[in-house]
């Protein structure tokens, strides 16, 4: 028998799961826009969020332990699993690649090992190895002809720049099937007022379209 998993159960559903759980979901700044994505071999195949680009982007996202996931494209950019990276020899962005030598990243281990604490409504916050929050840019960054607001383990307090809204594609897990759930602006007011965080109409508006 599948059992669903509905929006308001997944934080419990998850943090019962065993290691190697996955889910894929698609990842956006509460703050409205695009979702996280990477663009294979820009910046050492570095995650953005593309202004111009809103086309899906699945991530998987697998438990490593109680507190802790990796993420990796669904959709590789290579024949082989690629994993996020925080790099403290790059800015402390999250690449794919490494700096430098521009080899994938194919393991997990320290650098690729996120913290990852998720709220009501999917509403989450991620933390390198630096203890630092995963944060949004403020400025766009454009090079070799692509531009992208640029990821990186630097946040220091949950805002609407290191506050993230996982939207569940599918749970990889034998007899469980997502279903979702609505929400309405008051509620998601609310959810984010416990975190300090105040969005414009609009704003919330474009996040509740992504919930519902």
């Amino acid at each position: 028998m599948i059992k669903k998993v509905t929006l308001e159960e997944f934080p419990l559903f998850f943090a019962r799961a065993s290691t190697g759980t996955s889910f894929q979901a698609q990842i956006y700044s509460v703050k409205g826009g695009n979702n996280v994505r990477v663009r294979c071999n820009w910046r050492y195949s570095e995650l953005t969020i593309d202004p111009d680009n809103d086309s899906e982007f699945i991530w998987n996202i697998t438990k490593i332990n109680d507190t802790h996931v990796s993420l990796s494209p669904h959709n590789s950019c290579i024949s082989s699993t690629i994993y996020a990276s925080v790099r403290d020899d790059y800015d402390w962005s999250l690449l794919t690649q490494a700096p430098h030598s521009a080899n994938w990243i194919t393991a997990v281990d320290r650098n690729e090992t996120l913290e990852m604490h998720i709220g009501d409504l999917m509403i989450s916050t991620f933390k390198g190895f630096n203890g630092k929050l995963l944060q949004k840019d403020d400025n766009i960054t454009s090079q070799e002809g692509h531009k992208g607001y640029r990821l990186r383990s630097a946040g220091n307090n949950e805002s609407d720049n290191t506050t993230w809204f996982l939207s569940v594609q599918n749970i990889a897990s034998e007899g469980y099937e997502w279903s979702g759930g609505e929400v309405s602006i008051n509620e998601l007011r609310n959810s984010l007022k416990k975190r300090n965080i105040s969005l414009q109409n609009n704003q919330l508006e474009e996040l509740c379209g992504l919930i519902n």
